[in-house]
């Protein structure tokens, strides 16, 4: 870790050139005496242990730099930033939401799924359920594409994005996301997500899951 400069950011810049498995710039606001705070965000490039071919792209913050209900306006740059980088990248998955687990999202530490899995099945298989999801063009296709689940009422959006992927957003603000609606979002991916049913765990209890219902179950309930 070194602290910010000219030379220190073109240092950062040649080191993402090259092999890496993982940067990462943390961000700090200052105190008073002009030490680092408790106050952090963190912006970072991982490349997958097993599958290195795979990156995961984060981006995080403690809840006082950007939070849901002080800086609503922020809910809008959030959703836009992960459909720009969506585009860019052709993402297989992304969410905005409060409840990942650094690189895990709340679904595989609720069910015990593990990298490098996850990243290679997210082709076919959601990671999660969030606030906000992209998924595949597979996903979306097999899911019956974005009409489909328009049709659902899921949704407050279903954005179609340039290489067949969607972006779901479920309610337009982050605060009407309750647990109604992620059951009703549950119901409409169970199709596209993994096998086994979320367990509760000390800890977990923000997060938002459906527990003890398997998706595979609600699939095959639905023909």
């Amino acid at each position: 870790m070194s602290v910010y400069s000219p030379d220190s950011w073109e240092k950062f810049l040649r080191s993402a050139d090259t092999h890496f498995h993982q940067i990462e710039i943390q961000l700090f606001g200052l105190k008073e005496n002009g030490f680092p705070g408790s106050d952090c965000a963190h912006i970072g490039v991982e490349r997958v242990v097993g599958a290195t071919e795979w990156f995961i792209f984060n981006m995080r913050a403690t809840d006082s730099l950007i939070s849901w209900s002080a800086f609503p306006e922020l809910q809008e740059k959030r959703v836009g930033f992960l459909r720009e980088q969506a585009e860019l990248q052709h993402s297989t998955f992304g969410n905005v939401t409060n409840d990942n687990m650094g690189d895990r999202t709340a679904l595989e530490t609720g069910i015990g799924r593990y990298m490098p899995e996850c990243a290679e099945e997210s082709v076919d298989t959601l990671r999660s359920y969030s606030w906000t999801t992209v998924c595949s063009r597979e996903i979306a296709a097999r899911l019956g594409g974005a009409e489909r689940l328009r049709e659902t009422g899921a949704f407050y959006d279903v954005a179609e994005l340039s290489y067949g992927g969607l972006l779901l957003r479920a309610t337009k603000e982050f605060g009407d996301y309750d647990a109604d609606r992620v059951r009703q979002v549950f119901d409409a991916l169970a199709c596209a997500l993994p096998v086994g049913e979320a367990e509760m765990s000390i800890g977990a209890e923000y997060w938002n899951l459906v527990y003890g219902v398997d998706p595979a179950d609600v699939c095959r309930r639905r023909g």
